[in-house]
Parts: C-alpha cells; sequence; structure tokens
C-alpha cells in the first residue's frame, strides 16, 4: 500500500471482501413468462444479486426484503441483504442479519463460516468497545475453525487482514478516529502477539501488505514495543522521529510507546495529537526531541548507559 492523502483513494484500497451467496434455481422456463409479482424467492435473490452488483443499493434491498417475506430458506436472503447493509455502513443492522443466518438451525456449514468472517468484519467498523473488538476477533476465530472454510476465506481471517487495514488507514475517514484506533489496537495486536511465533509473522505480513510502502516491518516492530536495550541504543530518538512522520500510523504507534516509557505528566504531553497536523504538532515535538538530547526517555528503574 503507498501513503496516501487522498480519503477516496484511501477508501477504495481499504474495501473488504464480502461474500453473496447463490441461489438453487429450478424453474427457470417457468419464471421467464412469469409476471413480476410472481417471482419466487430464488428470482428475486438473483435479480437483488445483479442489481447490487451493477450499484444500486436500494432496489437491491427492497428485492432481498421481498424475497425474505415469499423465502422458505430465510437465512440465504438475510445473508445477501446483510452485504447490502454493510455497504451502506449500516453495521450493526448487517451484523445482527449475519447473527439470523448463524441462529438457523439449518444453516450450511460453509454458509456458517462465510457469515462469520462478515459479522467480525462489521463488528470491527462497528467498534466502540474493546468488546466488541473482541467479538470481532472471536468471529474470525470461528471462521478459521470452520472445516467448511475455503483458504481464501481462512487466509483472510488468519492473516488479520481487516484489523490492518483499519490500523494502517492513512486518515481517519478512511480507518478509525484516534480514540477507536486505540481500543482496538489493545484490544487485538497485543493477544495476536501473544500467541507465538506463528502468528506473530502472519500479523507482521499484514502489517507489511497494509502499511505504507517501506514502512511494514517498522509498524510491526512499534506493535511489539521497545525494549529498555533497544532504547539506549537509539530507539529513544526513532520513536520520537517518528512523532513527526508522514504516515498517521508511524506517529500512532510512536506515541503510544512514548507514553508507555515517560508516564510522567507534563503540560506539553497534552498539547500532542498523532492525528494533527504538522504545523500543530511541531512545539510537542520539540519538547520531545529535548528529552532525547537528555538521555529521559527511559522506562522508570532503568539504567543509564
Amino acid at each position: 500500500m503507498t501513503a496516501s492523502h487522498n480519503p477516496t483513494r484511501a477508501a477504495q484500497r481499504f474495501s473488504f471482501t464480502f461474500y453473496l451467496l447463490p441461489f438453487t434455481f429450478l424453474t427457470l422456463f417457468l419464471l421467464a413468462a412469469a409476471p413480476p409479482q410472481a417471482e419466487t424467492p430464488d428470482d428475486l435473490i438473483r435479480r437483488a444479486n445483479e442489481v447490487l452488483r451493477s450499484g444500486d443499493k436500494d432496489a437491491a434491498d427492497k428485492l432481498y426484503a421481498t424475497a425474505e417475506e415469499r423465502a422458505t430458506d430465510p437465512g440465504l436472503v438475510a445473508f445477501n441483504r446483510a452485504a447490502v447493509q454493510f455497504d451502506r455502513k449500516q453495521y450493526r443492522d448487517a451484523e445482527l442479519g449475519y447473527e439470523r443466518v448463524l441462529k438457523d438451525a439449518d444453516c450450511p456449514p460453509e454458509r456458517a463460516a462465510k457469515a462469520w468472517y462478515n459479522r467480525g468484519t462489521c463488528l470491527l467498523h462497528r467498534g466502540g468497545s474493546i468488546e466488541v473488538y473482541r467479538a470481532a476477533i472471536a468471529c474470525f476465530e470461528h471462521a478459521l475453525d470452520s472445516t467448511a472454510a475455503d483458504e481464501h476465506l481462512k487466509s483472510r481471517a488468519a492473516d488479520n487482514l481487516e484489523l490492518a487495514k483499519l490500523l494502517c488507514a492513512e486518515t481517519a475517514a478512511a480507518g478509525l478516529r484516534s480514540g477507536r484506533w486505540r481500543a482496538l489496537e489493545q484490544a487485538t495486536v497485543p493477544l495476536a502477539l501473544a500467541r507465538g511465533v506463528n502468528a506473530a509473522e502472519r500479523l507482521a505480513q499484514a502489517f507489511e501488505a497494509h502499511a505504507p510502502a517501506g514502512r511494514g516491518r517498522e509498524v510491526f516492530a512499534l506493535a511489539r514495543g521497545v525494549t529498555d536495550a533497544e532504547l539506549a541504543a537509539g530507539a529513544d530518538a526513532r520513536l520520537v522521529d517518528g512523532l513527526d512522520a508522514p504516515e498517521l500510523v508511524v506517529r500512532r504507534y510512536a506515541w503510544r510507546n512514548l507514553n508507555a516509557i515517560v508516564p510522567q505528566a507534563d503540560p506539553i504531553r497534552s498539547r500532542f495529537d498523532p492525528d494533527w497536523s504538522e504545523q500543530l504538532r511541531g512545539d510537542a515535538v520539540g519538547w520531545w526531541r529535548k528529552q532525547v538530547e537528555a538521555g529521559r526517555i527511559r522506562r522508570p528503574g532503568a539504567a543509564n548507559p
């Protein structure tokens, strides 16, 4: 991913894979001559899928709603209608749609695996609390545990691609505002790192895929944290440089690390936000550079070299 501050391009880069489900269409020769009011649920779903792919979300939603009223398999209709709601940014409604799919006792295993994945993506976008983000991760884990999930779905869930996209979005409009970004990061990244070497490497690869070009491993290192030895070897200056980086995700992680390392209060600290413009960040960055020169960016009790 290349760095960009164009919200439209950023939004295009961070689109999510969503799944639509096909239908069993057994009576084409009869339906072709039938008036619209006689359309079966299968035919309505087919038309709704086609209309959705052409970009008419309102028309697709109406067709799905009509199909749901007539359907003998309401879970299938709820699945596809939830995709429309997600595309409209109606994340809670879409999440509840996938919940209805999963509560269907007759839900086929392959549909359930995709519903778990899609529901997790809805939860990530809805956000708002650590509990919601953890519920999203649980949904991805259900998708991974499903024997019916195909390799593409498992790969996307396992590699935390949705998480990485949101954490690495280059504008708040394309990703998460500062508070929600912190909540998501705190609820998910430490858990991914704690799952072992393979999980950590998958997270590193996800950052490489979605962080600004050439900064993926650096972002992963910032997510992992900085040791006392690394601080003494010059990581303190690199963290402060990160406060002024052009990439939002680098600034956010540098700020998170510095706040964890140097917890003492100082009025200047409250005048910095990684989401602010370069001009507004300037005074606070200058203060932090003075702390580097004085050797003060150390954890309490850490020995100075």
